[in-house]
């Protein structure tokens, strides 16, 4: 097993299924789970949740699976703690998934890509992002506490995320 990757105490290795400690399975047919998957504390509580997006789930979706310090092995999407959904159908909403503290209160944001987003042309992409807190729950997408869209026809714009603090404020840009 080769280390990929620690994430807010979670590593990732390599290995085979029967190898792992925690799993998850789609009951939705083709729904895309796990096509991005990021681990971040946005509750606060010091345990990292596990947001795992399925983009082709109608308008795509993000399954929250808050972090504690004893895990059930097994889960499907049906047992999600908070469950997220893009606008419209075709979004793919889910295809990127990140976290990181936008807005400075200290609890990681969730921040989702949906660049199939058609809100002001055709697969111009939208980049939604969730404020977190202690109540972090399901949310459909247009109740988003902030989104962004692409500009320009095709841009697919969340087909990728990433974040940094880049500017000197100290709060995740």
């Amino acid at each position: 097993k080769d280390m990929c990757e620690t994430n807010a105490g979670l590593s990732i290795t390599s290995g085979t299924a029967a190898d792992a400690d925690f799993a998850i399975f789609e009951t939705v047919q083709s729904a895309r789970l796990g096509e991005d998957l990021y681990v971040g504390d946005v509750t606060g509580d010091g345990y990292g949740e596990l947001m795992v997006g399925a983009s082709d789930v109608m308008a795509g979706r993000v399954y929250v699976f808050y972090g504690s310090a004893s895990a059930t092995p097994y889960a499907t999407i049906d047992d999600a703690d908070a469950v997220f959904t893009g606008q419209v159908w075709g979004d793919r909403f889910g295809t990127a998934v990140f976290a990181g503290d936008m807005n400075g209160d200290g609890f990681g944001d969730m921040i989702v890509g949906a660049p199939g987003n058609s809100g002001n042309g055709s697969d111009q992409g939208r980049v939604y992002v969730f404020f977190g807190g202690a109540s972090f729950s399901s949310t459909p997408a247009v109740d988003a506490d902030v989104w962004i869209s692409g500009q320009q026809a095709n841009a697919q714009f969340g087909a990728a995320l990433a974040s940094s603090e880049i500017n000197g404020d100290g709060i995740a840009d």
